[in-house]
């Protein structure tokens, strides 16, 4: 009797270890899905900083596109010179 008790406790000893090593194996596993999810939140905060600032670089391009234009535009009209040449 008293060989088999001592038997169930060296089974459950080792299913004790055994769990242990799964759950360090699991602890592990949620650090490094922490970690990535931390670079991961940096990686778009600096996205979204530089979205924000290439659209406000594209409309200020657009509005300077915009103001040439109608400067070349003005420029080749005359709109001021009388058509009758007086």
């Amino acid at each position: 009797m008293k060989h088999y008790i001592n038997r169930i406790f060296l089974d459950m000893a080792v299913l004790v270890n055994a769990q242990g090593d799964l759950l360090d194996n699991i602890e592990s596993q949620v650090s490094n899905a922490v970690d990535h999810v931390n670079s991961g939140n940096t990686a778009l905060q600096k996205a979204k900083s530089l979205q924000k600032s290439s659209r406000k670089w594209m409309c200020i391009a657009i509005i300077i596109l915009l103001v040439v234009v109608a400067i070349i535009v003005v420029g080749v009209l005359k709109p001021w010179k009388n058509k009758d040449g007086a």
